[in-house]
């Protein structure tokens, strides 16, 4: 079986993760933080809520490939 090891558990790190996972790799996702996503990640303190980047993916098309590939809508 071929292994890779994904360095960072934001968008590109979880898509590629995917990708290789379905093709049969075993993928080792390293992240530095407490939790995935990157840019996606929140906060919520005191009653407040922030994003931690964007809140506009600019790329649409591009993560809507990756869920028609794995999660198509007519199973």
């Amino acid at each position: 079986m071929r292994r890779a090891i994904i360095i960072g558990g934001g968008l590109g790190g979880l898509t590629a993760s995917i990708y290789l996972a379905h093709a049969g790799w075993q993928v080792q996702l390293l992240e530095k933080n407490k939790t995935l996503g990157g840019k996606l990640q929140q906060v919520n303190a005191a009653g407040f809520h922030f994003d931690l980047g964007p809140n506009t993916i600019t790329m649409k098309h591009i993560f809507e490939q990756v869920f028609h590939d794995f999660y198509p809508i007519n199973r």
